[in-house]
């Protein structure tokens, strides 16, 4: 993850290699599907979309 200030806060990108350390090429295309990439996404989504309804309030709480 890569955290960024901006003039309006903080920005967060994130990048995946899935499968980067799986050296075996069979093994890579069981484990890593489509389905694979898409759960990633998903997950991703829902967990930011969590935090940014969170982390202003915990910001204005505890910034010091």
């Amino acid at each position: 993850h890569i955290f960024e200030e901006t003039g309006e806060g903080l920005q967060l990108t994130s990048r995946f290699w899935l499968g980067s350390t799986l050296k075996n090429p069979l093994l890579r295309k069981i484990i890593l599907t489509d389905d694979t990439a898409k759960g990633m996404a998903e997950h991703c989504a829902v967990e930011y979309r969590a935090l940014a309804e969170i982390l202003p309030s915990l910001y204005e709480k505890y910034a010091v």
